[in-house]
């Protein structure tokens, strides 16, 4: 946990590197922002990926809402002497987000949804409630015979 403007920072302790220090990295970090007076905070996610390059090393940082988890398989020796996977380290934003949601509510704080999460849950069950409307349409023109 680190201190952030109007709030604090969630992460993990290092990034994930994919297949050692010359490899690309992916630093998984919450920022909470927080508002004493009503006791309500707000959760973003930020990335940062390290991306090796033969001419130069590229930074890209995405922020926003995320669901994601990163994966990185490292292969070596097993103890029969085979090679295969050693060992599968993950870092999650849902657990982020579980550390800081958790605690918080016995606290007794309300998390805002960023517009962006609002704005997909409408687009969603929009999307969705047109399928089904869709599929009994046409369900209907089946029974009906109207197909032929």
């Amino acid at each position: 946990m680190r201190p952030a403007p109007l709030g604090f920072a969630v992460g993990y302790p290092e990034p994930l590197s994919v297949g050692g220090p010359d490899a690309g990295a992916t630093a998984m970090w919450a920022v909470v922002t927080c508002e004493p007076d009503t006791k309500v905070f707000t959760i973003a996610d930020i990335w940062t990926m390290w991306d090796p390059d033969f001419m130069d090393g590229s930074v890209r940082t995405v922020g926003g809402r995320r669901v994601a988890v990163k994966r990185v398989r490292e292969f070596g020796t097993l103890p029969d002497g085979t090679r295969g996977v050693v060992r599968v380290r993950e870092q999650s934003t849902r657990v982020l987000h579980a550390a800081i949601r958790e605690p918080a509510a016995l606290l007794g704080w309300q998390e805002r949804q960023p517009a962006s999460v609002a704005l997909g849950k409408v687009v969603v069950t929009v999307i969705g409630t047109l399928l089904v409307l869709g599929a009994l349409y046409a369900g209907w023109l089946g029974l009906t015979g109207q197909f032929s």
